[in-house]
């Protein structure tokens, strides 16, 4: 996406480890997309925060949960 002319990226996961590791690998290749440890479920995010969001999974896996 930051390639396609996105500037203003954050990326989230529940995983300390997996934002960990994409902080180190984007950090000289994209330096300006924002990587935050959040849990999906309790995100503080005001409305309207973002133009457009993208789900990689996270939807399937909170659908099949055992709370679903």
């Amino acid at each position: 996406m930051d390639q396609a002319g996105f500037k203003f990226i954050t990326n989230i996961d529940i995983s300390d480890n997996v934002i960990s590791k994409m902080r180190d690998h984007y950090r000289t290749i994209t330096p300006v997309q924002e990587f935050q440890v959040i849990d999906a479920t309790r995100m503080a995010y005001r409305d309207n925060s973002f133009d457009i969001c993208i789900d990689k999974g996270t939807y399937d896996a909170l659908a099949c949960g055992s709370e679903s």
